[in-house]
């Protein structure tokens, strides 16, 4: 039987998740201007979001210390940090407060999913409740930006057909911005004390995916992806069934 240190794909997943985690404070800055005239968010988004989305980033990277301590971490974080910047800033939120939650909703619902399946998949025990507390916490984020994307979204008349392009929109710009552009820097921090051989990202999602199907919630998925769609309105609704019957494993960010 493998040892943790062993494990390579909760070792990249820990460092994706690591990386932007511990960038929360960068989009934040971002997110009070845009609702600067919304205590009630401005108050949640000082108080829990920020102070526990940073926690993740910590509980990550004291993960990877306890586990790989060769691991070179604030070499790879600021190799990753110097490109991640320019997708934190006012430029590239969406054109809206509606659009901004929703982009929000599916962010959390990804990072949810993906630590769900890790939970579920790591064996080190110690792994697994890190990683179900983290899915716990933003369970909660995402049922919050749901909760202040509904008065937004009727404010600005968003109909269903913009929240559908919405949400694939940002499931791609969040594979490829977020996820994607954190793991091309993992291998930043390489030891060659480290128990295993480097992985390329295309290596690395192909051997997550292969390893991780049996443990992703895809049905759970479907439905935090689609509820920004379906409480929208009636044709929302139907747009959500059809999109959830869309959706597949294959479609969902694993690293």
């Amino acid at each position: 039987m493998s040892t943790p240190r062993e494990d390579r794909i909760v070792f990249y997943a820990a460092a994706v998740s690591s990386f932007l985690e511990t960038s929360v404070p960068l989009y934040t800055r971002e997110l009070r201007t845009m609702f600067r005239a919304d205590p009630g968010i401005i108050e949640w988004l000082d108080r829990t979001w920020e102070p526990e989305e940073s926690s993740h980033g910590i509980l990550m990277r004291d993960y990877l210390a306890l586990r790989w301590p060769e691991y070179r971490w604030h070499d790879a974080y600021s190799a990753f940090l110097s490109e991640y910047r320019g997708y934190c800033g006012p430029a590239l939120l969406r054109a809206s407060p509606a659009r901004e939650l929703l982009s929000r909703c599916v962010t959390e619902c990804q990072a949810a999913m993906l630590y769900r399946t890790l939970a579920s998949y790591a064996r080190d025990p110690e792994a697994r409740a890190r990683f179900a507390g983290m899915y716990a916490d933003e369970v909660r984020h995402y049922k919050m930006f749901l909760r202040w994307f509904r008065p937004y979204r009727a404010a600005e008349g968003l109909d269903a057909l913009t929240i559908l392009r919405g949400l694939v929109r940002r499931r791609g710009d969040a594979q490829v911005e977020d996820a994607g552009t954190a793991l091309r820097y993992v291998n930043f921090g390489w030891s060659s004390r480290l128990p295993f051989a480097p992985l390329e990202s295309e290596g690395v999602v192909a051997i997550a995916r292969a390893a991780m199907r049996a443990h992703f919630p895809l049905d759970s998925a479907r439905e935090m992806m689609v509820k920004p769609l379906a409480v929208a309105s009636p044709a929302g609704r139907v747009m959500a069934r059809v999109l959830g019957l869309a959706l597949s494993y294959e479609a969902q960010p694993v690293v």
